[in-house]
């Protein structure tokens, strides 16, 4: 689906992949929840209703959180693994007001520094058909108190992120887009996925006849494969 980003903020175009289904920011907060619910009801039966809603009103209060932090676009990614295995992404797209200096340098200029700042991170520059990313993949161990989607203990669950700064050519907006997975085993096949999403975005209207072949897979799986 080709979109600008809504509002007032910068020219923005998304080509969304086939399996992401995007989350409606605009909607009513009682609408988001109650499609969080849905969606753990299926995916977490053995959860109790208690359970649940906790755990969508904490979604919905952390979409709060980051709407009023430049989000702009949402969506779970939901795709079936060579070997039948159902596996599950988040992707977000923020737009944050924030001098970036020159944009076509911007990269480059800020690598260093992002790897002194995240060191157990892989950071790199790639080349994307919409200008050149600052990129970090992160393997993160977050907490899974106890309750949570049915489990009786705390725990802990091992998510690979993946975010690529982009600088807007408005020189005055700073583009975040942001991929997780609990599904690591899985990252060769979220690849190509992940290849297609970053070459779909564009900061300027798509031209007549639909968005064409991205030239960026390979270099994407040569980042991070």
């Amino acid at each position: 689906m080709n979109r600008p980003a809504d509002g007032p903020g910068p020219s923005l175009w998304f080509d969304a992949p086939i399996g992401f289904t995007e989350l409606p920011l605009d909607a009513d907060p009682e609408d988001r929840t109650v499609r969080v619910l849905d969606g753990l009801d299926a995916f977490y039966p053995q959860a109790t209703a208690e359970q649940k809603l906790s755990a969508a009103l904490s979604a919905e209060a952390g979409l709060r959180a980051q709407l009023a932090q430049g989000l702009c676009y949402a969506a779970d990614c939901r795709y079936l693994a060579e070997d039948g295995q159902v596996i599950l992404g988040t992707f977000q797209l923020f737009a944050r007001p924030e001098p970036v200096g020159e944009p076509l340098t911007f990269a480059q200029r800020n690598a260093r520094q992002l790897a002194a700042q995240r060191p157990d991170a892989e950071v790199g520059v790639l080349g994307l058909p919409c200008g050149r990313a600052l990129v970090a993949t992160e393997d993160r161990v977050v907490p899974v108190p106890a309750g949570t989607y049915g489990t009786e203990r705390h725990g802990t669950a091992t998510i690979r992120q993946l975010e690529v700064l982009l600088a807007h050519p408005d020189a005055s907006h700073l583009l975040v887009l942001v991929f997780g997975t609990e599904h690591v085993a899985y990252w060769e096949e979220w690849l190509p996925v992940l290849a297609q999403a970053l070459g779909g975005l564009s900061f300027y209207p798509p031209a007549a006849g639909g968005p064409g072949a991205t030239p960026a897979g390979d270099r994407i799986r040569a980042a991070f494969g």
